[in-house]
């Protein structure tokens, strides 16, 4: 392999003019082109590679000439300070005589001429290696003289050179078992150059694969792949080294010869019988049998092999560099002899082969010591062999932590056995059809399934019996209902119950209730399993509705459909009953004789007038007298249609003056058969309209108020400033009629921090509040024609609320001016 470099040769272009007049009688002033471009590299060691330098330049000239010539030109080369260290000198005459040239005129020729450097003193000696500056120069015929510097010339005897350092091994196997899968080439004392290449190249002299630096060159990692990163053949290669420098010295091929790379594949096996032990010294499965099995016999240079753990630790190994085991017993133990734990692990055995390979094989085995955790499960706890195609037989099944192989029998509940079986004869531990062994039908009753159960390590396990019942007694289902119901959501026959008897309420695979309406539509419908019912309630709404949406009225029956777990199923319905939502038609006429004032309270007679109907009759009524408050005063009751007419005679314990006829009320509820309930009321005529509070005497009439820390009529808003003002217009006419009583207003505010450290800080705002809360009123009260004599006022600040203060949505209530009536004989002015 060579890097080559040509001889070197340089263009210049001069342009030298003769002593006469151009351009106007000015001298031509000779002008230079660019000459050499980059710094050029020679190496005069007589190699013949770059070993001089030739300069060729052309050059305008005007002379007396037939052919042309240069008079003199030469070459300069001096050193780093510019001293000159050699001149070059070559000289051309004129191609004519004297007379010839004396009566010939100047002519203009362009001219190519070289100058060759050999890079010798004038001693005949090389220069010595290093950087030197050049320059090119012309003389004419009238001795003008024209010169060029060049770009620095460097002279470079020296070749590149490098070491291979020999890898530990020349073999490798790139396999990808990540061992000698590559071979590593270090370079070593090489020098600094443009560039280096390198090859590898096989038997045949064919690089196979190519590198190439600038500098130094680095490690080459040969990965057995070639150029086009393919896998480069098996066989015999040649590493090849080189570098030219850009003077021409050439390092020539520094080889790394021998390299082997081997493609050999060399698998292994292993066997482990059996795979799962349990070293408890019961003599069932203490030890197991490993077995190594390897395809290529040859080149074996080490064999090792290794318990590990679940983790990868290494619990007992060995090693060797002598001909491989093949078998070895293995009771489970460590390095010191110790039984391991139990769970999983690998048996790992590996070769070593001269060509690098390193093949490994691992196989799993389990040390087990604990018998398996096994369940015997029933598919059908119940069973029934009538023949009906259902439930039939009796399947039982097992579930097992581990792979386990079993031997069972069926008893029965004296404990005989009926049949007997195992793991290798079917894949489910017992199918029976209720039959014993002689062909016979089995009675009902208990039975139960007995078996052991033993695992892949040789423990073995016996699980609690399983139990099932063998049932082909027959099944008696009956519904029933009442005879209608309201869902109206009023408290009274909302839900319609559906009573269920049956012979049987266990062992339900699952149960069906549907109400059906009287085209046979299914409704609703309710379902479930394991247990019957005894009683189910439908609350009248339908079940194809996201959200509730009650039936239509009318007609109604429930059906019932039980499947049993022994395969039986029975059905039943109730009666037709009837939804119904519609309440009561009730007519109610309330009226009075006059209700007089007296001592011992308010009397007086009232007079009820009650008409009802129904399509499905009248079920029962009452009939209550309550006041605002809700709180019955008198009741009555009774069954069937209360229409009629009623008399009621009612004293009262009042001693307020009637005032208003809105405080008492006749409420009468009339129930139909369905449960559907009208209810009405009407006012009785008594002229109340005081409330009775703390031995105070208070207009029930809307309280007046205002908004936060605010003491005018509108300070809550528009609304309640028209509610406020309806409210004094109400007080005025009370007062028209009573002229005689006396008013006090008092002023409430809100103190929410009442119970803080805050509330007495917090009431010395409010009780002035308070104060013009109760002035304003007073004042709109006058402004309407009341006497203010008539009229005090009370201001309590936030001590007393009337609602909760600790709920945002009611403080409203609280910032209040109530309003007390004060008989005449009670009066503060009567005091006076």
């Amino acid at each position: 392999m060579k890097w080559m470099r040509s001889v070197l040769v340089v263009s210049i272009l001069f342009v030298l003019s003769v002593a006469t007049l151009f351009a106007g009688g000015n001298k031509e002033i000779p002008q230079i082109p660019p000459v050499t471009s980059g710094t050029q590299y020679l190496s005069p060691n007589g190699d013949g590679v770059q070993d001089e330098a030739t300069l060729s330049f052309s050059v305008r000239i005007f002379v007396k000439s037939k052919e042309g010539y240069v008079p003199e030109y030469g070459l300069e080369i001096k050193d780093a300070s510019g001293t000159v260290l050699r001149t070059i000198v070559e000289k051309e005459k004129r191609d004519i005589g004297f007379f010839a040239a004396l009566f010939s005129g100047y002519k203009e020729f362009t001219l190519t001429r070289q100058v060759t450097w050999d890079g010798l003193q004038e001693s005949g000696q090389p220069f010595p290696d290093g950087s030197y500056k050049l320059s090119i120069w012309v003389v004419d015929a009238n001795g003008h003289r024209q010169e060029s510097e060049l770009d620095d010339f460097v002279i470079d005897t020296v070749a590149p050179s490098a070491k291979i350092a020999p890898p530990g091994s020349l073999i490798f196997s790139p396999n990808g078992d990540g061992h000698m899968d590559t071979i590593t080439i270090t370079h070593v004392e090489a020098s600094e150059e443009v560039s280096w290449g390198a090859a590898m190249v096989n038997a045949a002299g064919e690089a196979v694969r190519n590198w190439a630096w600038e500098g130094v060159p680095a490690d080459v990692v040969w990965d057995g792949l070639d150029d086009n990163g393919s896998p480069a053949a098996e066989g015999t290669y040649t590493y090849v080294l080189q570098s030219v420098d850009q003077a021409g010295n050439d390092s020539g091929e520094i080889t790394l010869t021998g390299i082997e790379l081997s493609r050999l594949e060399t698998p292994i096996a292993l066997m482990l019988s059996p795979d799962h032990i349990s070293p408890n010294g019961d003599g069932v499965q203490d030890s197991m049998t490993i077995y190594f099995d390897r395809k290529v016999t040859e080149g074996v240079v080490a064999w090792s092999w290794s318990v590990l753990d679940a983790e990868g630790a290494v619990r007992i190994d060995s090693e060797g560099a002598d001909e491989p085991p093949l078998e070895l017993v293995y009771n489970g133990t460590d390095t010191s002899g110790t039984i391991l734990p139990e769970g999983d692990y690998s048996f790992s055995y590996s070769l070593s082969y001269e060509n690098g390979n390193r093949p490994q094989v691992q196989e799993p085995f389990t040390i087990d010591l604990t018998p398996p955790e096994v369940s015997i499960v029933v598919e059908d706890p119940v069973f029934s062999p009538d023949g009906d195609g259902r439930r039939d037989k009796a399947r039982i099944t097992f579930n097992a932590d581990e792979t386990v192989t079993w031997e069972g029998a069926l008893l029965d509940e004296a404990g005989e056995e009926v049949l007997s079986t195992d793991s290798s004869q079917t894949s489910s531990l017992v199918v029976w059809d209720g039959r014993r062994s002689d062909g016979e039908e089995a009675p009902d009753g208990p039975y139960s399934v007995m078996a052991s159960f033993t695992d892949r390590a040789g423990n073995t396990t016996w699980p609690s019996p399983a139990i099932f019942r063998l049932d082909t007694a027959p099944v008696s289902l009956a519904a029933s209902a009442t005879k209608a119901f309201s869902p109206n959501g009023d408290g009274k026959g909302d839900i319609m119950p559906v009573l269920i008897d049956s012979s049987q309420y266990t062992d339900v695979e699952s149960w069906r209730l549907r109400l059906i309406d009287e085209s046979g539509t299914t409704v609703q419908e309710y379902g479930g399993t394991d247990t019957l019912p005894q009683q189910m309630t439908w609350d009248g709404s339908l079940s194809d509705k996201a959200e509730y949406a009650a039936a239509p009225e009318g007609r109604y029956r429930a059906a019932l459909t039980v499947d049993y777990l022994k395969g039986a199923t029975a059905e039943a319905s109730s009666d037709s009953f009837l939804l119904d939502t519609t309440p009561p038609e009730v007519n109610l006429a309330v009226t009075s004789s006059p209700f007089a004032e007296t001592d011992e309270g308010v009397e007086g007679e009232v007079f009820i007038t009650v008409q009802a109907k129904d399509n499905d009759g009248i079920a029962d009524w009452s009939m209550e007298l309550v006041d605002e408050k809700g709180e019955v005063l008198r009741a009555y009751d009774g069954a069937g249609d209360p229409s009629g007419d009623i008399t009621w005679n009612q004293k009262t314990d009042l001693k307020a003056p009637n005032v208003d006829a809105s405080r008492f009320s006749l409420r009468l509820s009339v129930a139909d058969e369905g449960g559907n309930v009208a209810t009405f009321t009407e006012p009785v005529p008594l002229d109340i309209l005081l409330v009775k509070k703390d031995g105070k005497f208070y207009l029930s009439v809307p309280n007046v108020i205002f908004g936060a820390y605010r003491s005018e009529l509108d300070s809550a808003g528009a609304e309640m400033l028209t509610r406020n003002n309806q409210t004094i217009d109400r007080v005025v006419g009370i007062y028209d009629r009573y002229p005689s009583y006396d008013l006090i207003l008092e002023g409430h505010a809100l103190n929410i921090y009442r119970g803080t450290g805050r509330e007495a800080r917090e009431e010395a705002i409010l009780q002035p509040l308070t104060e013009r809360r109760a002035a304003t009123v007073k004042n709109a009260l006058v402004d309407q024609g009341m006497s203010e004599e008539k009229i005090e006022t009370q201001a309590f600040g936030g001590r007393f609320p009337n609602a909760d203060v600790t709920d945002r949505s009611l403080w409203w209530k609280v910032r209040r001016v109530e309003f007390v009536m004060v008989p005449p004989e009670a009066s503060p002015q009567n005091d006076q």
